[in-house]
Formats: structure tokens, C-alpha cells, sequence
């Protein structure tokens, strides 16, 4: 059961307000669906847009900032719960050990470490979590090609392929969770 999901997204709002717009609406949706959220801990960028949404709509948010960060004066001071971190490793060990999936927005590199750490996980049984995209005006699609590609190629199990979950909208995020919650109940 998902009680509690990691979400990785930018420190950068991106060149449209839209991308700020659906990070705030990712965290409004997980908030009305009861779900906590823990992220990177920043007020910046779309991390403060999702982390506001999610505090805005009456949702815990835990942010998880590693001490080098702190000292930039970019925490998220009205977050639920802070926890600093030595580094960013041990921020995402963190992250991982409080959710039991992640969705992923739009970012850069950083967002891009997250997602492969936490598939790498997934394929080395350290993890066996779902992972949503939030591929919000197909941002991802050249990345989900690609995953497809190592698929057809025989470099990625179909198996790890389909924990991968391509989501359009933040509601259908939160269908697709639901969808895997229903599945947990029943397989019990």
C-alpha cells in the first residue's frame, strides 16, 4: 500500500508557468487522497510549488535537504517535518526508506539521478516499488522511448519496464496509485 511517496522534480520552475502549476496540483492531489509526501526539502524551483500544494490542501510534507543545502538558505521551513542530511546520498536513502513509491516531474539531472537510483533499486531488489511519471506535456517521452528500446533489445526485463508508470496528469497519478493500492488489497 502507498501511504507515503517520494517525489522527485526541479529546482528550476521551467520556461511556462504551467510546469510550477502541475507540481502545485500534484501536491494538492496527493494531499486530497491522504497520501504524505516526502521530497528534497527546498523552496525552490517546482519542489516549493508541489510542496505548497501538498501543505496548502492540509497534506504532511517532509522535506529531506542535505547540510550543504541548508546552508544556502533554501530549506523549506514550513514543511511538516525537516530532516538534514550529511549529503545528497543519503538524502535519497532517506527518501526511499520513508515512501513506498516515487513520482517523478519534470527536472533536470538531479531528477534524473533519483529515478534511475530508485529504479536501480527496483532491479537490484533493494526496492519493489512503483514508480509514476508525471510526464506532463510528454516531457518524458523521448525517456520512456527509450526505456521501450532496452525492452525490445533485451537490456531491461518487461517486468522492470512495467513498474515504470507513464502518468498524464497529476489525477491520473493518483488513479494509477489507487489502481496499485486495490491490487495490494486484493493480492492479500
Amino acid at each position: 500500500m502507498i501511504k507515503t511517496a517520494a517525489v522527485y522534480l526541479g529546482s528550476k520552475s521551467g520556461i511556462t508557468p504551467d510546469f510550477a502549476e502541475t507540481a502545485k496540483q500534484m501536491g494538492q492531489a496527493l494531499a486530497a487522497a491522504g497520501i504524505a509526501v516526502v521530497y528534497g526539502g527546498t523552496n525552490i524551483g517546482t519542489m516549493t510549488a508541489m510542496a505548497d500544494g501538498a501543505l496548502n490542501a492540509g497534506g504532511k510534507v517532509t522535506g529531506v535537504i542535505p547540510q550543504t543545502f541548508d546552508s544556502r538558505s533554501i530549506t523549506n521551513d514550513k514543511v511538516t517535518q525537516c530532516i538534514k542530511t550529511k549529503d545528497l546520498k543519503e538524502r535519497k536513502e532517506v527518501m526511499e526508506s520513508l515512501s513506498q513509491a516515487a513520482i517523478i516531474l519534470p527536472g533536470s539531472y538531479g531528477t534524473m539521478d533519483e529515478l534511475f537510483e530508485y529504479a536501480v533499486n527496483n532491479q537490484l531488489g533493494k526496492l519493489n516499488r512503483p514508480i509514476f511519471i508525471l510526464n506532463h506535456k510528454g516531457f518524458y517521452n523521448p525517456l520512456l522511448q527509450q526505456l521501450d528500446i532496452m525492452v525490445e533489445r533485451g537490456f531491461l526485463t518487461e517486468e522492470l519496464r512495467e513498474m515504470m508508470h507513464n502518468c498524464s496528469t497529476p489525477q491520473d497519478v493518483i488513479k494509477q496509485i489507487e489502481e496499485f493500492n486495490r491490487k495490494c488489497l486484493n493480492s492479500l
